[in-house]
């Protein structure tokens, strides 16, 4: 119960109670996946609010989430065996180590603000069995600061050994059709010119610095394992707004003085007068002396 307080003509104070409740933490449908001897990746649905993934950008306090476990039957133990966990898309997923091949249990254990623990239910399952398991890999909105952008990924290795895991990114032109897509990329499609960051970790984060104004910005969390597969998250993207407010848009006014030209890696291929350019095949930023910008395509 909270009280606010308003002050009357007479000038006095009157408080008038308001009363708040907030749903408890529900945690339903525990997925657990033996994915080899010792290890277990673990996905419990949950009522968390989505703003809640935001805390893993920047410098936030991410959400104090883990995964609890020992062997089925044993007496609760004051070092309990826990391993973190993360949220996306309100699904709390983690993985186990350190398994003995017998009956075992697991439950999610979430740290509020307030210090308060909040236990799920134990879940009980068979560690002596595995099947074969793919990774699991996400793509969390970005954490854009100008020209500056903060990645944020989730990797989980399955079955297979993860070999490299990180982001591809790539600037996404208006005349994207022209560009060549990589061979075996089904679900994203991601052109040749994409460039990769490679990053450690469950919880990936990736900075990308010096990025071209007014351009939008395709990425896309991925992990390639030992046995050459590769496996993406979800696609997503950005858009680097120009901080002198300019917007990239066809030229108007003459163009007496300089242009440079820059691809779309950002580095500048040429500048001078515009009767002296001469550009390869490809996609082009034109920036003018006069304030202007356009994208051209050279065929």
């Amino acid at each position: 119960t909270y009280n606010y307080y308003i002050t009357t003509d007479e000038g006095g104070m009157k408080a008038y109670p308001i009363e708040v409740s907030t749903k408890p933490l529900k945690f339903i449908n525990p997925d657990v996946n033996v994915v080899k001897s010792g290890e277990a990746v673990v996905k419990i649905e949950s009522n968390f609010a989505k703003e809640l993934e935001d805390s893993y950008l920047g410098d936030k306090e991410a959400p104090r989430i883990q995964l609890e476990w020992k062997k089925l039957g044993e007496v609760d133990s004051d070092e309990p065996h826990c391993s973190e966990a993360y949220l996306y898309d309100g699904v709390i997923q983690g993985k186990i180590t350190g398994l003995e091949p017998v009956q075992c249990e697991v439950r999610p254990l979430y740290e509020a603000a307030s210090g308060e623990l909040i236990y799920g239910a134990w879940t009980s399952f068979d560690a002596s069995v595995a099947s074969l398991y793919v990774p699991t890999i996400h793509t969390y909105n970005p954490n854009v600061e100008g020209n500056i952008v903060e990645l944020v990924g989730l990797s989980l290795s399955g079955t297979e050994d993860k070999l490299h895991q990180g982001f591809i990114f790539w600037p996404q032109p208006d005349f994207a059709h022209f560009s060549p897509k990589y061979p075996g990329a089904t679900d994203v499609q991601i052109p040749s010119y994409a460039q990769r960051v490679i990053v450690d970790g469950e919880l990936m984060k990736a900075t990308l610095t010096d990025l071209q104004y007014e351009l939008e910005y395709h990425y896309v969390a991925f992990v390639e394992t030992t046995d050459g597969e590769i496996f993406y998250g979800e696609e997503r993207s950005l858009f680097i707004p120009d901080p002198t407010g300019l917007h990239s848009a066809e030229t108007t006014a003459a163009n007496s003085g300089d242009v440079r030209a820059y691809n779309l890696n950002g580095a500048l291929d040429f500048t001078g007068k515009q009767e002296n350019m001469n550009l390869g095949k490809g996609i082009y930023i034109l920036r003018y002396d006069n304030g202007t910008a356009k994208k051209v395509a050279v065929k």
